[in-house]
């Protein structure tokens, strides 16, 4: 299962691409009734008005899940799919959920997901290989050159990227425990219930990694 806090800069991207809501937009974190749907954060605190900018880098749960609401559903899914999202199940009845991690997606897909934002909205496929040489010296297969393709405006990759790269921003919830000294990295945790799975997903411009 995938840890779904790992989607929210995915369809935020989307949300500021559209001018739905930018860094400064203040959100609601309070008990919520999405139709229904009663998502808790975490920690079960609530911080009441907050910052798009503090609510993402804290991973908080109910902010996201009201900019999954304003975007909508079929956007988000959208949004998503475009970032190389496909294993989504298009017959799966999600609803908001899906922003806390409703679906199953594959590490590579997210990784390849955030690389997309580190490379400025541009994205290649993923490659399992380059090169193959063999014991005598000689090349025997050479992947073509990877081409790209813009799966999201450059503006909102940037901005979506400042935020995660932001140590101040979540220090309240991660302290330093993410910091990368001297180096300017993006990082986004994701974990499920009761912490039985956790993942990280950092990236520079030069480089995208994901762990589980």
């Amino acid at each position: 299962r995938q840890p779904g806090s790992s989607l929210k800069p995915l369809y935020f991207t989307e949300a500021m691409q559209r001018g739905i809501i930018t860094p400064a937009t203040i959100l609601e974190d309070q008990p919520t009734n999405f139709g229904g749907y009663r998502p808790e954060n975490a920690d079960r605190r609530y911080r009441g008005d907050i910052s798009v900018r503090n609510a993402l880098s804290q991973s908080l749960n109910i902010p996201a899940v009201e900019v999954m609401q304003r975007l909508g559903l079929s956007n988000s899914i959208d949004a998503l799919q475009r970032l190389g999202i496909t294993s989504l199940d298009e017959s799966a009845d999600y609803g908001l959920s899906l922003a806390l991690g409703t679906a199953e997606i594959s590490l590579e897909e997210m990784t390849n997901a955030y690389a997309g934002l580190a490379n400025q909205g541009q994205q290649h496929e993923v490659q399992t290989y380059t090169q193959i040489i063999d014991k005598f010296g000689k090349e025997v297969f050479e992947a073509d050159a990877p081409q790209s393709t813009e799966v999201m405006g450059e503006a909102a990759s940037f901005l979506i990227s400042d935020i995660l790269n932001d140590e101040g921003a979540r220090a309240p919830i991660f302290g330093g425990s993410l910091n990368t000294p001297g180096y300017d990295v993006a990082v986004k945790t994701g974990t499920t219930e009761n912490a039985r799975d956790a993942w990280t997903i950092g990236y520079a411009r030069q480089l995208a990694v994901g762990v589980w």
